[in-house]
């Protein structure tokens, strides 16, 4: 039967669109956070009718226990209102202002601090409002194109609002009730949290559903030893008796190996887990058994696993009765020794609807492993699904193995990567991020891009080659490139290597339904071909995207052991001055002074090469 909604649940639906507003400041991109809408506030005041619905929405995210970002264009959610909401005369909140060597304002730090021991009478107010928050840890908005690494927004983050021990410890002997907020069901422990995670069962109630680590030892300013992995493996172990309706667990990065085999354990144990995402990999790959386990989860549909060759090759056998191993499978991320280990262990799943898929993997791959690995998803993962495409190499491994060829040279036979190897990926037209980073010889031509254009107009994020850049002199010309950023309207982020130098974009401008992309703000040109003019790069760009804030380019090397021919640290240091005063001089309708510092403005640096 047709579900219906009441009255209530479609105004709470009107609000959930309410609730944020883009800032009214020079806007950087769809992850740099959004304001809290006032008029939720206005709504709340308005009349009884509104009132609950309102302050639901208001309170129902708090960003963490104990911190507030630093950078002024976030307005984010701590539990500092709840405190305040005691009476005036048990708290104190003391204000401390540190100056800036820089431009940028002071930076204000808030210390809330209870004075008194709390009575049941003062908690009213607190117990009105605590009720209402479902999700802590959280950043607003989260997109699920960020899977995987929106764990570390909030470790990037400044402690401006922090609470001593002793006032947690004052809320938690005088509550009145035995978890501080009854109805929390998403909680991230951050690394800002670390030190108080032995007050963590005050949060874990019945009606939690997500909880996850998203920290690691090396996220945490501590001393030597002062890690402490066996609070988190206590708190792990009683999360059955505490959370018997949790449904999704998220240790992210690498954790000790008792707090592994906790969380491992814990995956026996509720049998309607729809997450797990452990990081696994500082115990080597999964055994065959505890991979078959997680494989008859009914609703299992996010998953995190450390693979080898002889786990997957063991597989086959455990699954012949299996005809559907993780059939609720949406979001896949896998560490592997090599890419065809993940090829193959795709064929074993036969027909899947993944969503995400997020491969790291140790070892240089050859082309003809890329594409084998672009076709087997074209043939098992449903076309209308896949959203996320990840193929990562984080390091070269330097070693004399004669299984481990990173440190062969490259080939043009067969490390050579270009449309061929990746014709495959075109099968799929919702891809939203694309990313490719390894070490291999890339060629791309105009053509190349405006058929990956054409195949995925909905591109929020494209990465080719990544942090490794291109060996070979890139083919691409600003052509290519403006077709890619002009039909791609939702582009955030692009990291493309390409020839800078031509002076063709006036054929992209001329293109057919050509527009400037007003949404990019971040592009990175790796070690493309840069111009011995900056300002020729400035207004190619401008062209094609306006509003870029931030440009990263290493610069192609003639001679790798050789000096430079072109400084890029100071090439982009002058190209977004320039970029800047072309928005002052075509867009002053829009232009934010704010976007730049007074340094900038009235003194501006002269741009030198080095020789």
């Amino acid at each position: 039967m047709h579900e219906c909604l009441l009255l209530p649940d479609i105004f709470h639906r009107i609000l959930d669109f309410v609730e944020f507003e883009l800032p009214d400041e020079f806007y950087a991109s769809y992850t740099e956070g959004w304001w809290k809408n006032a008029t939720l506030a206005r709504l709340a005041r308005t009349c009884r009718a509104f009132q609950d619905s309102s302050l639901n929405v208001l309170w129902k995210r708090q960003y963490t226990l104990v911190l507030n970002f630093r950078p002024s264009r976030f307005r984010v959610h701590h539990l500092a209102p709840l405190v305040r909401t005691l009476p005036e005369d048990a708290w104190e909140e003391t204000c401390i202002r540190r100056p800036s060597p820089y431009k940028q304002p002071d930076t204000v730090y808030y210390y809330l601090a209870i004075k008194r021991p709390l009575t049941s009478s003062d908690w009213h107010r607190f117990d009105y409002y605590a009720p209402r928050i479902q999700s802590l840890g959280y950043v607003d908005f989260e997109f699920a194109d960020q899977e995987g690494s929106s764990w570390a927004f909030p470790n990037l983050a400044a402690c401006q609002r922090p609470m001593d021990l002793a006032t947690i410890d004052c809320l938690a002997l005088h509550r009145r009730t035995r978890w501080l907020l009854p109805n929390l069901v998403r909680l991230r422990w951050t690394a800002h949290d670390y030190d108080y995670t032995e007050y963590l069962p005050l949060l874990l109630g019945p009606r939690l559903k997500t909880l996850a680590i998203g920290f690691g030892p090396g996220c945490l300013s501590l001393e030597p030893n002062a890690y402490k992995p066996g609070i988190l493996c206590s708190i792990l172990a009683a999360l059955p008796h505490c959370c018997p309706n949790l449904t999704e667990l998220e240790i992210y990065p690498r954790h000790d190996f008792s707090v592994i085999q906790a969380a491992c354990d814990l995956s026996m144990v509720y049998q309607g887990l729809e997450g797990f995402c452990v990081n696994a990999s500082a115990c080597g790959a999964m055994h065959d058994y505890f991979v078959d386990n997680l494989s008859k989860k009914p609703h299992l549909r996010k998953v995190w696993l450390g693979l080898d060759a002889d786990t997957v090759a063991s597989l086959p056998s455990l699954w012949a009765a299996n005809a559907y191993p993780f059939s609720s499978l949406s979001i896949l991320a896998i560490e592997v020794p090599r890419l065809e280990v993940c090829t193959s262990f795709l064929k074993l799943l036969r027909h899947c609807r993944l969503f995400s898929i997020a491969v790291d993997f140790n070892h240089r791959p050859y082309a003809t492993e890329l594409h084998d690995f672009y076709d087997t998803l074209r043939q098992y993962c449903s076309r209308q699904t896949l959203h996320m495409c990840r193929l990562v190499q984080e390091y070269v491994h330097d070693c004399s193995d004669a299984e481990c060829d990173d440190s062969v040279e490259l080939s043009d036979a067969v490390h050579r990567v270009g449309m061929a190897e990746l014709a495959s990926a075109l099968h799929f037209p919702h891809l939203r991020l694309f990313v490719l980073s390894v070490p291999l010889l890339g060629y791309f031509v105009d053509e190349d891009l405006m058929r990956m254009t054409d195949a995925w107009p909905g591109l929020i994020d494209f990465k080719l080659f990544g942090l490794w850049g291109s060996v070979l002199r890139s083919q691409a010309t600003w052509k290519g490139v403006g077709y890619m950023v002009s039909r791609c309207r939702q582009m955030a982020d692009i990291r493309l290597a390409f020839d800078t130098t031509s002076d063709n974009v006036d054929e992209a401008v001329r293109l057919p339904g050509f527009r400037p992309n007003h949404g990019l703000r971040f592009f990175d040109v790796l070690d493309s071909t840069l111009p011995s003019d900056p300002e020729h790069f400035a207004r190619s760009l401008f062209a094609i995207a306006p509003r870029i804030i931030r440009v990263e380019a290493m610069g192609w090397e003639e001679d790798p052991e050789g000096p430079l021919q072109v400084d890029p640290y100071a090439f982009c240091e002058h190209l977004e001055i320039i970029m800047c005063k072309l928005r002052k001089m075509y867009m002053s309708d829009v232009y934010d002074l704010d976007e730049i510092g007074d340094d900038v403005v009235n003194h501006t640096k002269e741009w030198s090469a080095w020789a």
